[in-house]
């Protein structure tokens, strides 16, 4: 008895088959890791990446998921730019991360340019 075939049914099939003569493209396990320290590293990763993709030399998920993760890592860089700067002020002002800084030293006792102006106007 001849049964016919779901639409459904002829993607998933047809998908299997392709998946089956495709495979997955890996780096072989030797592949050197790659110090992934600045932009300029993570750049010329995905320079790389890319055109393993377009040699067939690298699957187009494991580049899409290196993409995402050096998109991840530049964030993670930029804060830690941030954070390197505020720890900088941070020395130059004289305060700790935990405390409440001062930014301004006020002297008692000492009469400003206005007060001073102020007082020269009332006599």
């Amino acid at each position: 008895m001849f049964r016919p075939i779901q639409p459904r049914q002829v993607q998933l099939q047809a998908g299997q088959v392709l998946a089956n003569a495709v495979g997955t493209i890996r780096l072989p396990p030797e592949t050197p890791n790659n110090p992934l320290r600045t932009t300029g590293d993570i750049s010329r990763l995905l320079a790389e990446s890319i055109n393993q993709v377009r040699r067939g030399q690298l699957d187009v998920r494991a580049a899409n998921t290196v993409g995402f993760l050096a998109g991840i890592l530049l964030k993670a860089l930029e804060q830690s730019r941030v954070e390197d700067g505020l720890t900088h002020l941070e020395a130059i002002l004289g305060c700790k991360k935990d405390t409440q800084a001062q930014v301004f030293h006020f002297i008692a006792g000492e009469e400003t340019h206005e007060q001073s102006s102020t007082t020269a106007e009332d006599n």
